[in-house]
């Protein structure tokens, strides 16, 4: 068989959001967190999601954010499409984007992408991303884009 790379996944920690960006809390009264492949897949759906130049600089160099893209290239703004009304070519675009901008993730296989529309029905449009990493494991997004 093929031999996968290990990777470190100990610091792949984050702040768990709900669907609407909202933090989650933990049943412990603290705030939830997400971690290692999770993680990843709520990384993945803050960069879709983000419009390209609204994060803040950070660090060092003031052109590149905390996730060392450069602060106006960071983000597909797939936000912009809810409330529009869906069409052939905007789920193209949809979909184009959303690829375009996993493949911007360092964690990921690049050739290793699926990006698919979800429940497309009359509440809105969901776009499931399913990522495999190096090691051979899996993380996935489901991202509300549509309404």
């Amino acid at each position: 068989g093929e031999l996968m790379a290990k990777i470190d996944k100990s610091d792949w920690t984050d702040v768990e959001l709900d669907e609407y960006g909202d933090f989650v809390m933990a049943a412990d009264g603290d705030l939830g967190l997400v971690y290692e492949n999770d993680a990843l897949g709520q990384d993945i759906a803050h960069r879709v999601l983000t419009v390209p130049g609204s994060l803040p600089e950070t660090g060092d160099d003031p052109d590149m954010d905390e996730a060392d893209d450069p602060v106006d290239e960071y983000g597909a703004g797939l936000q912009r499409f809810l409330h529009s009304e869906l069409n052939a070519a905007g789920l193209r675009e949809m979909l184009r984007l959303a690829r375009g901008e996993t493949s911007k993730e360092g964690r990921v296989r690049r050739d290793l992408i699926e990006v698919q529309p979800v429940g497309v029905e009359q509440k809105g449009l969901d776009l499931l991303i399913r990522v495999q990493l190096a090691d051979g494991s899996t993380a996935e997004s489901e991202v509300e884009v549509g309404t």
